[in-house]
């Protein structure tokens, strides 16, 4: 397991990438990163972004994941702009307002670490460090 040096608070509507998967790796406590995947040629643990991982958990938790759809205007179809998810249990909505997200498994991810962790979550700074230089790759 890798020693962190300092920690940061982060919302969990706002986790996305690195950081998402470290909190979901947190909520179903796993070691991450895992260290013996490199070594037995498996995938890393990566919820927000491969089914595999993700879909057992949104299955198991029981979150309804739906895209929205906004943006049109009267008489005109609207446009899809992201996905939501929000978790259900036998006495209902956990999370009414849901999570909206640019995917639909980042959306079930961070409803999933909500439920388990709450609306913020103290995330390693590295983390977080890896988290924004991702994003920052990704977007021009």
């Amino acid at each position: 397991m890798l020693a962190f040096k300092g920690i940061d608070v982060a919302k969990t509507s706002e986790l996305v990438g690195v950081a998402l998967d470290w909190a979901v790796a947190k909520c179903e406590g796993r070691q991450w990163p895992d260290p013996a995947a490199k070594y037995l040629g498996e995938q890393y643990f990566k919820p927000s972004t491969d089914w595999a991982f993700g879909g057992p958990i949104i299955e198991r938790e029981g979150i309804d994941i739906q895209q929205v759809f906004g943006g049109g205007c009267e008489g005109s179809f609207s446009q899809p702009i992201g996905w939501q998810a929000k978790r259900h249990t036998n006495g209902g909505v956990i999370n009414p307002r849901g999570f909206i997200a640019q995917t639909p498994l980042i959306a079930a991810m961070r409803c999933y670490c909500q439920a388990k962790l709450g609306d913020e979550v103290d995330v390693p700074e590295e983390i977080l460090g890896l988290a924004v230089q991702a994003e920052s790759l990704i977007r021009p």
